[in-house]
């Protein structure tokens, strides 16, 4: 290689140019972008949900392209830590580390939330006019940072309560819909008694650093 290069008077990188996706980037330089990823994505496994049933993390976005936007931006928020990198770089490293880990949801399981649902509406919406789909882009933008903001202080709340639980409670409640059966319960139901039966929820609580507690409670 080094004749061939000598009898053509050039450079062995352009024999050997760099593929499409790492265009530009040397061996050094592609494997601080390969670090810097791959500690981005490890930043999100605390503010994203965690599948309860399958153990993966789900990313909140539509697809790639928006996931790449977001680590764009913290490259320009952190230029220090994250190195900038081309898309089909930043897709391959995603692929190979945190493929099985970090993934697009195909559909929501939870209840969406309905200024995510607003906002994306009119942001692919192709009849409205290109102002107010970027004015949108722009207020989906400041939204997800919002709730990233409000997540990490949650994770920050929890941490405390774990690290000093005689300075500090935590706790993340939730409930189900109404369960279809009262009490007492009977066999078979027609209106008048339905009326006096006690309507129920199922509570979930659980307590950072102390456990998890399920239990019944009247509805209000």
């Amino acid at each position: 290689m080094r004749f061939l290069c000598e009898a053509a008077n050039c450079s062995y990188n352009l024999l050997y140019a760099p593929s499409k996706g790492d265009k530009g980037l040397s061996n050094s330089e592609r494997s601080r972008a390969d670090v810097s990823v791959m500690a981005w994505f490890q930043s999100l496994l605390p503010i994203i949900d965690k599948m309860p049933d399958t153990g993966w993390y789900a990313l909140n976005a539509v697809n790639k392209r928006t996931v790449y936007d977001w680590y764009m931006d913290d490259c320009s928020l952190f230029p220090q830590i994250f190195v900038p990198c081309q898309y089909q770089w930043f897709t391959r490293v995603w692929r190979h580390h945190y493929g099985k880990t970090n993934r697009l949801r195909k559909h929501c399981k939870f209840t969406k939330c309905s200024e995510c649902i607003r906002l994306r509406g009119i942001k692919s919406d192709r009849t409205r006019r290109m102002v107010d789909r970027l004015a949108a882009k722009d207020e989906l933008s400041t939204h997800y940072k919002w709730i990233k903001t409000e997540r990490e202080l949650a994770l920050k709340k929890a941490y405390d309560a774990v690290r000093e639980p005689t300075k500090f409670l935590s706790i993340c409640q939730d409930g189900t819909n109404q369960l279809p059966f009262g009490f007492p319960n009977f066999v078979e139901v027609d209106k008048d008694l339905d009326v006096n039966r006690i309507k129920t929820h199922l509570m979930i609580s659980m307590a950072h650093g102390r456990g998890t507690y399920v239990y019944v409670t009247p509805e209000v």
